[in-house]
């Protein structure tokens, strides 16, 4: 099969989707993102008026998925505001896209599903993945990786329970978890002292700290069991050292922020906690509502710096609780609308043509507002 065709059958409708969105907008977002956009393409051409809840509710998220995913394109000129002669938000507008200026004399590369197609029959899955594999290899040598965790046939469980040391470990984990061990369990287990080769005394230590803190799943017992591994931790000490290190609150930030790809802090991202709780005396409320607003102003990027300097305004501000934020907010968006009159008075009245987004923040702030004045009326109504 050396070319195919793409047809469609009668009735069916469609969206015109722009080439230079899937050429260069689409690769570089979100996935979530780009299922908003390409809804919001399809809204456009049903021709009738949505809200952000209805939006949030087809995709089963929440208003502020939704708020993220149109900040991130605005953001990067895929989208506008409307603005009706009050100056109050009344629509978004979809933009006629361009290549990215750093883009435009770049060379594009096309797929080519003729060659695609011709050399699926003759592809050998071996050498592809062998080729594939040496070309991370060359680009970023990765440095003891965990190895992959393996499938355990009856046999392999039945001889490891006969052996005297992981026998114990059987015991004492049944004993830290205060219940019989199940099937995941024991892969676990296994896999920790198999695999992963972590000495005996370090793996009583694992199963002491994770029923202490109440986390016995074998999930996190690997994931803890890993992040050792990969750290090099030998010693019952150095994983005490590095388990104490953890400030409980890093937990809660890692969540907040979409941090997944690692268990524990670096020394900087620790040094930022001791500086929002001690110096700056933070409860962990405001810290977590920190975090929320920095994954809002950036999606992809949000991190303990960008959430330092939100808390660093705060507290230049006196803020000492989550009320005192509020009061931040009402006073902004009063000086917001109060300047954008100021500037509308100086524009001729009903012309949009010259809008220009010099102030992205601003402009956002202003979006995430409507969308809780939009959810605030529906709870009402309901």
């Amino acid at each position: 099969m050396n070319q195919i065709t793409i047809s469609t059958e009668n009735r069916e409708t469609f969206s015109p989707i722009s080439n230079h969105f899937i050429d260069y907008y689409m690769t570089e977002a979100n996935g979530d993102f780009v299922k908003i956009y390409l809804y919001l393409v399809r809204l456009h051409y049903n021709k009738e008026p949505i809200s952000v809840s209805d939006i949030a509710d087809h995709f089963n998220c929440t208003e502020k998925d939704v708020c993220r995913a149109i900040r991130y394109w605005i953001s990067v000129d895929v989208l506008k505001f409307r603005y009706n002669k009050s100056g109050e938000i009344i629509g978004i507008v979809l933009l006629n896209l361009t290549p990215p200026s750093a883009l435009e004399t770049a060379p594009k590369n096309v797929v080519d599903f003729t060659a695609a197609f011709s050399d699926f029959s003759s592809l050998n899955a071996d050498e592809k993945k062998e080729e594939k594999k040496t070309d991370v290899e060359e680009e970023a040598p990765v440095l003891r990786k965990a190895p992959v965790k393996k499938k355990n046939s009856a046999r392999t469980i039945s001889d490891k329970q006969e052996n005297e040391e992981f026998k114990d470990i059987i015991n004492q984990a049944e004993a830290y978890f205060n219940r019989s061990l199940t099937q995941s369990d024991l892969d676990t287990l296994i896999y920790i002292y198999d695999s992963l080769k972590l000495p005996h005394d370090l793996i009583e230590y694992l199963l002491e700290y994770c029923a202490t803190i109440g986390k016995t799943k074998p999930s996190y017992i690997e994931k803890v069991a890993i992040n050792w591994y990969e750290a090099d931790i030998q010693t019952r000490e150095e994983a005490r050292t590095q388990t104490q290190s953890f400030h409980p609150l890093c937990r809660k930030v890692f969540k907040e922020l979409g941090i997944t790809n690692r268990f524990l802090p670096t020394s900087i991202e620790l040094a930022y906690i001791e500086t929002w709780q001690q110096e700056f005396g933070f409860e962990d409320a405001i810290i977590l509502e920190a975090c929320r607003r920095a994954v809002l102003s950036k999606p992809n990027s949000a991190n303990f710096a960008y959430v330092n300097g939100i808390l660093d305004n705060w507290h230049k501000n006196n803020v000492k609780r989550i009320s005192d934020i509020e009061k931040l907010d009402e006073a902004f968006m009063k000086n917001r609308f109060q300047n954008k009159n100021q500037v509308k008075s100086s524009t001729v009245s009903g012309s949009f043509s010259n809008f220009k987004q010099t102030d992205m923040n601003q402009e956002l702030d202003e979006m995430e507002q409507l969308f809780y004045q939009d959810v605030n009326k529906k709870a009402n109504e309901d």
